[in-house]
């Protein structure tokens, strides 16, 4: 009478092709979202310093001034390419209707949250992610938490 050894087992004898369809997707589209996230929130920007606004003196003037100008260089490389060198896939723009595969935004819709929606609606992987993906995106709310 466990709901949990009984969802489990439900979950390993119905969807055991969706669990293994997922595991083999969301590795490779992880490495994408983590080099996205890495160049977002690790390159510098513009508005970059190294010193406290609030410190006086020459040296941190020139400090952050260097900052800031590296941070200016690494947003034109990473502004350009993004605009020539990223494929549709890679990319963090939504296109959730698209039954492709590698359809535009996939690397963000491909993701562990459509394992609730496998198990609650008994859908195959691909439409749980899909399903997952639009109620992720839906909110702003989540999307800063999730996406």
């Amino acid at each position: 009478p466990n709901p949990a050894v009984y969802g489990a087992l439900g979950g390993a004898l119905h969807h055991a092709g969706s669990i293994c369809l997922g595991a083999a997707i969301i590795p490779w589209v992880r490495l994408i979202r983590v080099f996205n996230w890495v160049e977002d929130e690790a390159v510098p920007n513009e508005e970059a310093a190294c010193c406290a606004q609030d410190a006086s003196g020459c040296v941190a003037a020139s400090v952050n001034k260097l900052c800031a100008c590296v941070g200016k260089i690494c947003s034109g490389i990473t502004a350009k390419r993004k605009s020539c060198c990223t494929p549709a896939c890679c990319g963090t723009s939504p296109e959730p209707r698209t039954e492709s595969l590698f359809s535009a935004g996939c690397a963000y819709r491909y993701s562990k949250n459509a394992y609730n929606d496998v198990i609650i609606r008994s859908q195959h992987f691909l439409q749980a992610s899909q399903r997952a993906f639009l109620l992720i995106n839906k909110y702003d709310s989540t999307k800063t938490y999730l996406l």
